[in-house]
């Protein structure tokens, strides 16, 4: 990521979206199921994407200010400009966000959660089927 988002001229997009990597990756391994995938794509600024072969989609927590874990969507949420999770076929699932480089905060209202079932909407989330991204970059870590 530090190498690849400078080469995509969005250098200043790495200390958010390493901390946001994290805890979709965190999630992953903890609650997740292998195999494990992290996809960056260039679409128009970043899109970071986690891929795991479980398919129980992320649920957000309600962390109290003594606990340890339990922040790592409610980051995700307000660091992103939209975010969302997709089902995998046949299983697992992939927990996307994207973040833009223009924008010193993001648009309120444009996070998607398009797996409706599965994931509950939140405020002002907007689902809307969003299957998959139109990027003209693409790089992948396994």
């Amino acid at each position: 990521m530090r190498d690849a988002l400078p080469r995509w001229s969005l250098g200043e997009l790495v200390p958010a979206a390493e901390l946001l990597v994290s805890e979709l990756v965190c999630n992953a391994l903890r609650h997740g199921a292998s195999p494990l995938r992290l996809t960056l794509e260039r679409v128009p600024d970043l899109r970071c994407s986690v891929s795991d072969g479980s398919s129980k989609p992320p649920r957000p927590a309600a962390a109290g200010p003594e606990d340890e874990g339990g922040r790592g969507l409610a980051l995700v949420d307000m660091l992103a400009a939209r975010w969302g999770c997709e089902r995998g076929l046949p299983a697992g699932k992939t927990v996307w966000f994207e973040l833009h480089a223009e924008a010193d905060t993001p648009v309120p209202g444009a996070r998607e959660c398009p797996d409706r079932e599965n994931v509950p909407e939140r405020d002002g989330g907007v689902p809307d089927g969003l299957g998959t991204s139109k990027g003209d970059w693409k790089s992948e870590a396994a």
